[in-house]
């Protein structure tokens, strides 16, 4: 979670901030997903767990921090990038993602307008 390394740095491009809340929107659907199919109550698998408590953690941070170092009008940039579609790398992790998941639920899947089928 290099998020909260001492050594993570954000220089607050449109580009960077794309990124970053690109991971966001991952790290949401990671979340909905962890949350829907193992259910919502906590298990006692502590990797899972873990992940979760991370995700929950990471994503409304992410908020709160650009709006903290960023002004307003490079943060609606990235925002508006983010609409057209995710930064090429998380487009990838999704799909690598959705791809591992679908023995588990069988169902089609939707990737930032690409069709995503088993």
């Amino acid at each position: 979670m290099c998020l909260f390394c001492s050594s993570f740095a954000v220089v607050g491009t449109p580009e960077e901030l794309w990124r970053l809340f690109s991971f966001q929107a991952f790290a949401q659907e990671e979340l909905n997903y962890l949350d829907t199919t193992p259910g919502g109550e906590r298990t006692n698998d502590e990797m899972l767990e873990d992940l979760r408590d991370r995700y929950r953690i990471a994503i409304p941070y992410i908020d709160s921090f650009t709006q903290r170092q960023f002004p307003g009008g490079i943060i609606n940039e990235a925002r508006k990038m983010l609409q057209r579609g995710l930064h090429p790398f998380w487009v990838h992790q999704m799909k690598l993602s959705r791809h591992g998941r679908l023995p588990l639920n069988g169902s089609d899947t939707t990737i930032v307008g690409e069709s995503y089928a088993q």
